[in-house]
């Protein structure tokens, strides 16, 4: 097992460093029916794990047999070095003449839960939430995991895999749907939107496996093992080309209340029957301000349909975890799209794993919790992934 004190050795002797003469360290290609088309000069390609999909845009020499393969809507798996990042499909595809290039860009599977609207609203009473959310996914997806452990480690490649513990437990999935998450689901909802509801009903997230197997529900894992090293130092040198660190508390508040009513029913002809209230603050204080609040600063919304004053409260909380999420955040671009942790081999960047984070200027030494990549590549500028990073304890809902 590597220490922490290894990691930072091994990373600080092994940084990959990018080709001098030109040539790719990457290769990028897409299978499509079977048959693989590399050659891509310039693409983009991101994953997270807070988006409701990801996406790719590729361009590359304009060859006639390609274009054929690529027709409009067809499946497509997407790969860094043999490793899938993307299985989805084809929504756009353009030629350029003046420069002989070809272009395509799609998203993933989740893409038509984004767009498409549920298939029928009867049959989701008394459902077990997975089960729902299995329903609401075919046929697109298949299964329904609560574990993204399979999935981390196919997305890291061939590179070492740092150790994990199991994964955090996320609900009792004995428990079925009450008739106030089932009866939110209306007519011409999207599939997406309706999984998002119910996930965040429990306060956890949804996203698709890389290689489009499955859907993980779930939280990120803050106790597996560091995976990679995000250092800015001028005295021991920099395994980044630019850290940015920022703090906000713009959109958020030191207290959130949250008021609403009871649904009606047809006894007394649907009339909000009674008031409820819940709060959530940003720390102890009575007086409205929070840990970064000097200042009082509050919000109060109205949500309607409350069964009681626990689910206010509930809704509370996650108001206030939704305009926290980004109240430190850090975003790191890096050469080529992964590091060597141990041996030769490269460990692809991936969400949901950790890194350290070290700058200097900052007096920073923590573990970051990556939940995005945008691995990009371009005839000019070479390689180059950019990282969305979180404190590790950060609080996630969809």
């Amino acid at each position: 097992m590597i220490t922490l004190t290894d990691l930072v050795s091994a990373i600080g002797a092994a940084s990959p460093r990018p080709p001098q003469d030109g040539t790719r360290a990457h290769r990028i290609t897409v299978s499509i029916g079977g048959q693989q088309i590399d050659g891509w000069s310039d693409y983009e390609i991101a994953s997270s794990m807070v988006e409701p999909s990801d996406g790719f845009r590729l361009t590359g020499a304009f060859d006639k047999q390609a274009w054929k393969l690529c027709k409009l809507d067809s499946s497509i798996k997407v790969a860094i070095d043999g490793t899938t990042i993307l299985d989805g499909f084809i929504d756009d595809r353009a030629k350029r003449s003046a420069d002989g290039t070809m272009e395509i860009a799609g998203r993933d599977k989740a893409g038509r839960l984004v767009q498409e609207s549920i298939p029928t609203v009867a049959g989701f009473d008394g459902l077990l939430m997975v089960d729902a959310i299995k329903k609401l996914a075919a046929p697109w997806f298949t299964n329904v995991t609560l574990s993204d452990a399979r999935n981390r480690s196919i997305r890291r490649g061939k590179g070492h895999r740092a150790p994990a513990s199991g994964e955090p437990a996320v609900f009792t999935v004995k428990g079925k749907l009450d008739e106030e998450h089932a009866g939110r689901v209306d007519p011409g909802e999207t599939r997406w939107n309706v999984i998002e509801q119910l996930v965040s009903s429990v306060g956890v997230l949804c996203w698709s496996s890389a290689d489009g197997r499955e859907l993980v529900v779930g939280k990120p894992n803050y106790s597996q093992a560091i995976q990679y090293l995000f250092r800015h130092s001028r005295e021991l040198g920099s395994t980044v080309k630019d850290l940015q660190y920022e703090e906000s508390i713009g959109d958020g508040f030191a207290l959130v209340e949250v008021h609403g009513a009871g649904a009606g029913d047809e006894s007394n002809y649907g009339d909000d029957v009674c008031d409820f209230i819940g709060t959530a603050k940003d720390g102890p204080n009575p007086d409205g301000t929070g840990r970064d609040f000097q200042f009082p600063k509050r919000l109060a919304v109205r949500h309607h349909a409350l069964q009681d004053n626990a689910e206010a409260a509930r809704d509370a909380a996650r108001e206030m975890t939704r305009r926290n999420f980004k109240r430190r955040h850090m975003t790191v671009s890096v050469a080529l799209h992964g590091q060597v942790v141990a041996g030769t081999l490269m460990t692809l960047f991936a969400p949901n794993t950790l890194a350290r984070c070290i700058d200097d200027d900052l007096d920073l030494d923590e573990t970051w919790l990556i939940y995005a990549c945008s691995y990009k590549g371009n005839r000019g500028g070479g390689e180059t992934t950019e990282i969305m990073l979180v404190p590790r304890g950060t609080e996630f809902v969809a």
